[in-house]
């Protein structure tokens, strides 16, 4: 197994009397795509939360390539090279496909708010979208703005604006959430597009996805992890059943 990229150590989470998290030990290895599954409510979105930088556990540590990034927040992780997605697209619809695509380049760089018109930055970046665009589905349709874009293909640009930056990590909550077969498949060929430079933590209810795309998986239950192995150990694992599976994917 390649070095661990990201360690979560005795991670554990409350809010209020609700205890969301238990003492979630897990490393994802450089170069995996790691599936996270689990009933509602088994702490899912919590621990890319706390992965991501958005909130803080209330006992346990974050480690990124060997260093405690547990105090940094989310736009420190984001320029270490972690990169998070959420279950709803966060374009700016106004602006184009290749201004988004842009921005997202320009933010990993430090400068997302120095857009000067001719700069070499914002040739730079811009120059990095069109690349992007011509070896994508949005092929020819760069100057379309965003906002006229499909439910689905404005969840595809989504991630590819994630992908944009080749982030070490990428933190994915449910990416191919009420795409079509075809679009969710779409998005995985992006994601494989990147696999080679990029870690991926996948967060689905798509079982069959989880199982066909994922090295390794994850499973949630109550706030603890009943089951991690490759996908064959998961189906085989009791408790994963138990806990999940049911009779399987």
């Amino acid at each position: 197994m390649k070095p661990a990229l990201l360690h979560l150590r005795g991670i554990s989470q409350s809010f209020g009397s609700l205890q969301v998290l238990r003492g979630i030990d897990l490393s994802i290895a450089a170069g995996e795509t790691l599936g996270l599954i689990g009933p509602n409510g088994a702490g899912k979105t919590s621990l890319l939360n706390i992965a991501s930088g958005f909130s803080r556990p209330r006992a346990g540590r974050v480690c990124f390539q060997e260093r405690d990034i547990t105090r940094l927040g989310a736009s420190r992780r984001a320029r270490l090279g972690i990169m998070r997605s959420f279950q709803s697209s966060r374009i700016f619809p106004q602006h184009s496909i290749r201004h988004n695509l842009g921005l997202a380049l320009r933010t990993v760089r430090g400068g997302a708010y120095a857009w000067m018109g001719g700069s070499a930055a914002l040739r730079e970046s811009l120059e990095q979208a069109d690349s992007l665009i011509a070896h994508s589905l949005f092929r020819g349709r760069g100057d379309a703005p965003a906002g006229a874009l499909s439910y689905g293909e404005q969840r595809l640009l989504d991630l590819l604006i994630s992908l944009a930056p080749r982030p070490p990590l990428l933190l994915l909550d449910e990416p191919t959430a009420g795409l079509s077969r075809q679009e969710a498949a779409d998005a995985m060929a992006l994601l494989r597009s990147a696999h080679g430079s990029s870690t991926a933590v996948l967060v689905s209810h798509d079982l069959d996805l989880i199982f066909e795309y994922c090295d390794r998986i994850a499973v949630l239950n109550l706030g603890e992890l009943a089951a991690l192995g490759t996908p064959e150990e998961v189906r085989r694992h009791e408790g994963a059943q138990r806990a999940y599976l049911g009779s399987g994917p």
